[in-house]
């Protein structure tokens, strides 16, 4: 029978660059953080607030990456570790510009804004933002992005980037080593492929099937000559066998119809939940 298609669009992350603000990088949390980069599989990791990490390169180094390091003693964010895939070049710029339409900017801001979910304004990074062809990206999780000891939250690190490029970054937060602390941002950079046609996903059609005919082939094709000293062998050419039989007595379709589980009760119950969670996410702002 004919499938019905459905166009989709491929998309494939071509770069992922993180950022952390360690307070104060520990072998401990290093540990944990060469494990996130390795199942994340980083291309770049920013690190600030490294502390006596940035001064000691020997002990904190990154297998398959190069290494560059802003040392505490500049008393610039307490010391700042980069880590770049090995296969990539690189080189340190003490530049910014806002007009290159291709750049990520990641960072620990500490600017409060209405903007990023907090009580008051951080001015500064809103007049650059609305003065400059700049895009704020918000996590996807549209969550804060520090938890202090003491409970409270708040989202002083920011992801801005050049207007063109905003739809081809995806972001989200990675909970931090350690605990409490601020979070690891996350960015992947996308590549929209072409369109292709991707068939919808067919049923067996369980009420249509001819259980009669079903049951006679069965008993014909499942004979003592599928049973082997080999279990697994058995087993496939059993599951080859029912499959076989299953294709010609039961029909395959697409759902026209698919009643769902959810109700208007259960809407209601999750608006209460989600409002209740919202209530008290601003409360802990408020006190933090």
């Amino acid at each position: 029978m004919n499938q019905k298609v459905f166009f989709k669009t491929r998309t494939e992350t071509v770069f992922k660059i993180s950022l952390w603000n360690a307070g104060g990088l520990t072998n401990d949390k290093f540990t944990e953080l060469k494990t996130i980069v390795l199942n994340n599989d980083l291309d770049v990791t920013g690190i600030v607030e490294g502390g006596v990490a940035a001064d000691n390169e020997e002990y904190f180094n990154l297998t398959g990456n190069q290494t560059f390091m802003l040392n505490r003693s500049r008393q610039i964010a307490s010391g700042i570790i980069v880590f770049v895939k090995l296969s990539l070049k690189a080189k340190v710029s003490r530049q910014m510009t806002t007009d290159d339409n291709k750049s990520l900017i990641l960072g620990d801001f500490n600017a409060p804004s209405t903007r990023w979910a907090t009580s008051c304004i951080g001015s500064i990074v809103e007049n650059l933002i609305d003065s400059n062809p700049i895009d704020f990206i918000e996590n996807e999780e549209n969550s804060p992005t520090f938890l202090s000891y003491s409970g409270g939250v708040s989202h002083p690190d920011l992801l801005l980037t050049h207007p063109t490029f905003s739809d081809r970054i995806q972001h989200k937060l990675i909970d931090n080593p350690g605990g409490a602390g601020h979070k690891i941002l996350l960015s992947s950079i996308i590549k929209y492929g072409p369109s292709y046609k991707e068939p919808r996903r067919t049923y067996w059609n369980l009420k249509k099937a001819n259980w009669a005919k079903f049951k006679n082939l069965t008993n014909e094709v499942l004979t003592d000559s599928l049973v082997m000293p080999n279990f697994e062998y058995s087993s496939r050419l059993f599951t080859l066998a029912v499959l076989k039989c299953t294709s010609v007595c039961v029909p395959r379709g697409q759902q026209k119809k698919n009643t769902s589980f959810w109700n208007e009760n259960l809407q209601k119950l999750k608006k209460d939940r989600d409002e209740a969670r919202e209530r008290e996410r601003q409360s802990s702002q408020h006190w933090a």
